[in-house]
C-alpha cells in the first residue's frame, strides 16, 4: 500500500544558538505522523531560503550545509523506498535506520 510522504528541511529562526545562528532540522511526514529530526548544522537566519529549503548565498559555510542537506535527502529518500518495499515504513523505522547508518 502506497503511503504519503514529505521530506522537507527548515531553520527554526525562533531558536538561537549561541553563536547567534538558526539550527537546521528536518521534517518527515508519513501519513500524517511527523518525525523532526536536526541535523547538527546551523545558518544565520538571513541566510536560509525558505521556500527551497537550503541556504542563501555562494558561502562556504552555505555551500557546505547545501551539501549536506542534498546529501541527507538522498539518504532519507532510499530509507524510506526500502521500507516501503519491505512493508515496514513509519516514523519509527526511518528514524531507526538513520540512527544506524
Amino acid at each position: 500500500m502506497r503511503q504519503t510522504t514529505s521530506i522537507s528541511f527548515f531553520a527554526r529562526k525562533k531558536t538561537e544558538l549561541k553563536n547567534g545562528e538558526s539550527p537546521i532540522f528536518v521534517r518527515i511526514i508519513i501519513d500524517r505522523q511527523r518525525l523532526v529530526i536536526s541535523l547538527k548544522r546551523s545558518i544565520d537566519a538571513k541566510f536560509w531560503d525558505s521556500s527551497k529549503g537550503k541556504c542563501k548565498g555562494n558561502s562556504l559555510k552555505a555551500k557546505e550545509n547545501n551539501r549536506y542537506i542534498q546529501h541527507m535527502e538522498q539518504k532519507l529518500l532510499k530509507i524510506i523506498t526500502d521500507l516501503e518495499i519491505q512493508e515496514e515504513l513509519c516514523c519509527k523505522n526511518v528514524k531507526a535506520s538513520l540512527n544506524q547508518e
